[in-house]
């Protein structure tokens, strides 16, 4: 095909060697192993650099023969490749501009597609037909109809951008994230070196060596996780900004191959996290009468989770009820100003709970009248179909 690189080179062009029918030694492979890292380094000047840390093991063959072949120094030098600073500030500053780039599949200003027996539903122009109905090789056989129409109701659905709770989440990662369930947006610093593992025979060189692995260890682990959280905090927040304006926005769903329904894009839809959700509400409102206020104050305690030490998920629907109606002042103390009123910054759901306290206090102003557009989470009869990814 036209474009495809040829055999034996990588994206860049460079040609790579297939050493699997070498024979060659353990002792060689490491030589080769070193002199293309020595080479790497001499390209890469200011990138990346050598460190040798001090370390201590047990005097066994493996370790002598290997630290004869290295040939860098002895048995207690532990060469490490590490980034220089400057590299890695320039690396956690391109890391956030990408973060911040859109998805590549994005909501839809127009309704999707339809799906039917002849004709790809979802995107259109463009991408029309690059997403399949069914996430699988092959769909399944009869007729499909009652499937085609219930996928199509639920993309037929527009949605708008919560603005209310857009400002609100702005100002938290302005101010840096840690808040309301959001991730700090700077990274923290890594647990100190201690000064007792400059010398391996020190007394208590081996406890310190293990203790600062085991922080180290864990300081990565939640480095990591912080990241993750972070992108996604800012693939959701970059895509609601691109779409504050739109008047509808359309999501295009699919199947698995369980059958459940998806929305296509990622980061910002109805299926996402606390934030995601949190920043979509329906286009077409409805009015939300006696029974409406019934069930928003119960979606309301679901998004709260607990309160005074209380779950809210033990206490009976009306008790819920009850617990909403008493603290409507509360409710509408944050609607006036949530960096003020911050108790729902603890809430099970953040943003969902901000979310519900400004259409709750809104809906109370209003009274039954009210065209209520906050989507109610109603949780789904178990039909099996989980059993069959089991």
């Amino acid at each position: 095909k036209a474009g495809r690189r040829p055999e034996g080179e990588d994206r860049l062009g460079c040609e790579h060697l297939d050493t699997s029918d070498l024979d060659l030694s353990v002792d060689e492979r490491v030589r080769i192993g070193l002199k293309l890292l020595d080479l790497f380094l001499e390209c890469v000047p200011g990138v990346v650099s050598a460190e040798v840390h001090m370390a201590r093991w047990k005097s066994t063959p493996q370790h002598k023969q290997r630290g004869r072949a290295k040939g860098r120094g002895s048995k207690h030098q532990l060469h490490v490749l590490v980034m220089d600073p400057e590299a890695e500030a320039w690396a956690r500053e391109r890391n956030a501009i990408l973060s911040e780039l859109d998805p590549a599949l994005l909501p839809m200003v127009e309704p999707p597609l339809q799906w039917g027996p002849d004709s790809p539903g979802g995107y259109r122009y463009a991408l029309r037909g690059h997403v399949p109905m069914v996430r699988a090789q092959r769909a399944p056989e009869g007729s499909l109809e009652a499937v085609y129409g219930a996928l199509n109701r639920i993309q037929e659905t527009p949605w708008q951008i919560n603005r209310g709770v857009l400002e609100v989440l702005e100002e938290l990662v302005r101010r840096g994230g840690g808040r309301a369930g959001l991730p700090h947006l700077e990274p923290s610093d890594p647990p100190a070196r201690p000064e007792i593992l400059d010398d391996p025979e020190a007394e208590g060189y081996v406890e310190a060596l293990q203790a600062w692995k085991r922080a180290k260890h864990a300081w990565h682990q939640e480095e990591n996780q912080r990241l993750s959280k972070a992108k996604a905090l800012m693939s959701a927040l970059t895509t609601a900004k691109r779409f504050e304006d739109a008047p509808a926005i359309w999501f295009p769903w699919n199947l698995d191959f369980r059958g459940r329904a998806y929305a296509v894009p990622t980061g910002l839809q109805p299926q996402g996290n606390d934030v995601a959700k949190g920043l979509l509400t329906f286009t077409e409102g409805s009015t939300i009468g006696s029974s409406g206020r019934r069930w928003l104050a119960l979606h309301g305690s679901t998004c709260i989770g607990e309160w005074k030490g209380r779950k809210i998920s033990r206490m009976t629907l009306d008790e819920r009820v009850e617990l909403i109606e008493s603290l409507t002042p509360s409710i509408y103390a944050v609607d006036a100003d949530p960096f003020t009123e911050t108790w729902w910054m603890e809430a099970e759901y953040p943003f969902k709970t901000l979310a519900f306290c400004f259409e709750w206090a809104a809906a109370d102003r209003e009274g039954p009248s009210y065209l209520s557009t906050l989507p109610v989470a109603v949780d789904g009869t178990c039909n099996g179909l989980q059993h069959f990814s089991a």
